[in-house]
C-alpha cells in the first residue's frame, strides 16, 4: 500500500506540471502602442515580473514577452504597466539600515501593479520582501513613489513616513480627515480601501484592478480510517522482536486552514488536530530447548494528533482540484498508553520475564495526495515512522501508516 500511495503522489505531480497555470484571456500593448487580444499564462504573481508567456490563440504556440516588448499586459484581475521611475530600495533587514532617513532612490524601468485606476491611480511594485507603492494623476501619468522608509539612528530603529502627509494633501479636495491618514498603514488593504473611497470606486468595478486574491480561513470537520504498522522490540530479550499484522482504527478532528493571498490562492498551510486509540495485542510461540516458550505483547495507545503542513491545489475547475501536502505531525500520548511485554514458559507455568514503556510525545513527517469537489475532500496521507517508546534503551518501535481521510468544509 505504502508503494501505491507514492505512486499516487508521482501522478500528481506530474498533472501539476500540466494542469495547475491556466492560459487566460487578456491583452497586450506593444511598443508602438497596438493592444492584442490573446491568452495570458495566470501565474499569480506575488513578485513583479520582468515578463510573462502568452499564447495568440488556444493553439497557437507559447510565446515569450518581455518589459522592453511591452508597455502593458492584464490577465484577469492583474494589469501591469510599465514606467521608467524612480524607485528606493533601501533594506529593512535591520542589520543592514541605513543612517538616513531620506529615500536613496534609483532609475529603473519596471511592471508596475496597478490596484485602483481612477483621477488618482494607486501602484504597487513588490520584490521579494521589499515592498513599494506608488501613485500617478490625471495632471501627472508618471508614477511617483510614496515614502516609507525604516532607518536606525545609533540604537533606535525609526521610520519616515512622509506618505501619509503627501497622500493628505493629494487627497485634501475629498477627504478632509486628518485622523484617517493619520492611521494609515503601508500596507495594501487599507491603502487600497482609501483610494477607492477617494476615487469613488465600488468593490464590483472592474476598472480598480486590485487582486481578487485574499487570505481566508477554513474550518473543516471529518473523520479517517488509519490503516496502522507497527514493529516493536524488547532488545534486552534477543528472541523478542515482533511485527503487528496491519490494522484499521477510526479517527476524528478538525482542520483548520488559510489559504495563501498569492500564486492563485494555490498554497495553503494547516493544522488538523485529531484523536486516535490503537490497541492491538499478538503472541509468538518456540521452543528453548525442551521447553515451549510464549511471548506475549500487549499495546495502547492513545493519542492526540497534531500536524503543521503545507498544501498545493491543482485546479481542474472552480469546484474541483487535487491537492498534495506535507509537513509535521506531532503526537501527544495520553492515558495509559504502553507497551508491555512478557516472556512465559508455558511446559511450567512460570513467567521468566515481563516489561513495560510507556508512550510519550512524539513527532514523525507526513505526505499527503487527495481531491476536493466543493466543500467535501477526500485525502490518502502517509505517516511516516515515529517510535513509541522513544527514551527507553531496552526498546525499539516504529509505528507508521496510511490514513483516508473525509472532510467536510464549513467555510
Amino acid at each position: 500500500m505504502k508503494n501505491h500511495f507514492f505512486l499516487l503522489l508521482a501522478v500528481l505531480f506530474n498533472i501539476s506540471c500540466f494542469a495547475q497555470i491556466n492560459f487566460e484571456p487578456g491583452y497586450t500593448v506593444n511598443n508602438q502602442g497596438v493592444k492584442t487580444e490573446c491568452l495570458i499564462k495566470n501565474t499569480g504573481w506575488k513578485n513583479n515580473p520582468e515578463n510573462f508567456e502568452y499564447r495568440l490563440s488556444a493553439n497557437s504556440e507559447v510565446k515569450r514577452g518581455n518589459i522592453n516588448e511591452f508597455s502593458e499586459f492584464s490577465v484577469t484581475e492583474y494589469t501591469f504597466r510599465r514606467f521608467t521611475l524612480n524607485i528606493d530600495r533601501s533594506p529593512e533587514t535591520i542589520a543592514w539600515l541605513s543612517d538616513s532617513n531620506q529615500p536613496l532612490y534609483k532609475k529603473e524601468t519596471l511592471f508596475l501593479n496597478v490596484l485602483v485606476q481612477g483621477d488618482i491611480t494607486l501602484y504597487k511594485y513588490e520584490d521579494s520582501e521589499m515592498l513599494r507603492f506608488f501613485y500617478s494623476s490625471l495632471q501627472n501619468g508618471q508614477p511617483v513613489q510614496l515614502i516609507y522608509k525604516m532607518y536606525k539612528e545609533d540604537t533606535k530603529i525609526l521610520y519616515n513616513k512622509t506618505y501619509k502627509s503627501e497622500l493628505q494633501k493629494l487627497m485634501s479636495d475629498r477627504i478632509n480627515t486628518p485622523e484617517l491618514f493619520k492611521k494609515l498603514e503601508y500596507k495594501e488593504k487599507p491603502m487600497v480601501k482609501l483610494f477607492r473611497e477617494y476615487n469613488g470606486v465600488s468593490d464590483e468595478n472592474p476598472l480598480a484592478g486590485v487582486s481578487k486574491e485574499t487570505g481566508k480561513f477554513k474550518i473543516k470537520a471529518g473523520a479517517g480510517v488509519n490503516f496502522v504498522s507497527l514493529k516493536t522490540d524488547y532488545v534486552s530479550a534477543a528472541e523478542a522482536p515482533h511485527d503487528f499484522s496491519p490494522k484499521a482504527t477510526f479517527s476524528v478532528g478538525i482542520e483548520l486552514e488559510y489559504i495563501l493571498p498569492f500564486n492563485e490562492n494555490k498554497w495553503a498551510v494547516f493544522t488538523a488536530p485529531s484523536y486516535q486509540s490503537y490497541t492491538n495485542k499478538a503472541t509468538d510461540n518456540y521452543f528453548e530447548g525442551p521447553s515451549r516458550v510464549l511471548n506475549t505483547w500487549s499495546v495502547k495507545y492513545n493519542s492526540l494528533d497534531i500536524p503543521l503542513g503545507a498544501r498545493h491545489y491543482i485546479y481542474i475547475n472552480s469546484n474541483a482540484r487535487f491537492f498534495i501536502n506535507a509537513g509535521y505531525i506531532y503526537s501527544q500520548a495520553f492515558g495509559d498508553s504502553k507497551i508491555t511485554f512478557s516472556k512465559s514458559f508455558v511446559t511450567t507455568g512460570s513467567t521468566a520475564l515481563t516489561a513495560e514503556a510507556k508512550s510519550k510525545r512524539q513527532s514523525s513527517f507526513f505526505a499527503g495526495a487527495g481531491f476536493s469537489y466543493g466543500q467535501l475532500s477526500l485525502e490518502a496521507r502517509y505517516i511516516g515512522k515515529r517510535s513509541l517508546v522513544s527514551g527507553y534503551g531496552s526498546w525499539a518501535s516504529d509505528y507508521s501508516g496510511i490514513n483516508l481521510i473525509l472532510l467536510y468544509s464549513f467555510l
